[in-house]
C-alpha cells in the first residue's frame, strides 16, 4: 500500500519506533540532562512496581538475559528455534 504525496507518515512506517529527533522536546525536556532526584525516585518506584512478581500476568516472561537487544531497532532479536523434525520451513 503506497502513500499519496499528502499523506502524513506514521510511526508504524518505522516498525513502531519513534525515530523523530524532536521527541520529548515539545515538553521542554533537555534530552541530554540527568534527571533530577525526584524524577529518579519516581522512575525507580515505577520500575519496582512493574517488576513486583505480584503485578505480573500469569506466565509472563521476565528473564531476558539470554536475548540480544538491537538498540538501533529498539527490540529484541530472537533466534528462531529449529523445528522438532529438523526442517527449516
Amino acid at each position: 500500500m503506497g502513500k499519496t504525496e499528502n499523506e502524513t507518515p506514521s510511526i508504524l512506517d518505522n516498525g513502531g519506533i519513534d525515530t523523530d529527533a524532536r521527541a520529548g522536546r515539545s515538553m521542554g525536556i533537555d534530552l541530554t540532562a540527568e534527571p533530577d532526584e525526584e524524577t529518579k525516585r519516581e522512575i525507580e518506584a515505577e520500575r519496582e512496581r512493574r517488576l513486583d512478581p505480584a503485578n505480573r500476568p500469569e506466565g509472563a516472561e521476565v528473564d531476558n538475559t539470554g536475548r540480544t537487544f538491537d538498540v538501533q531497532r529498539g527490540e529484541f532479536i530472537d533466534e528462531e528455534e529449529p523445528s522438532p523434525s529438523g526442517d527449516e520451513s
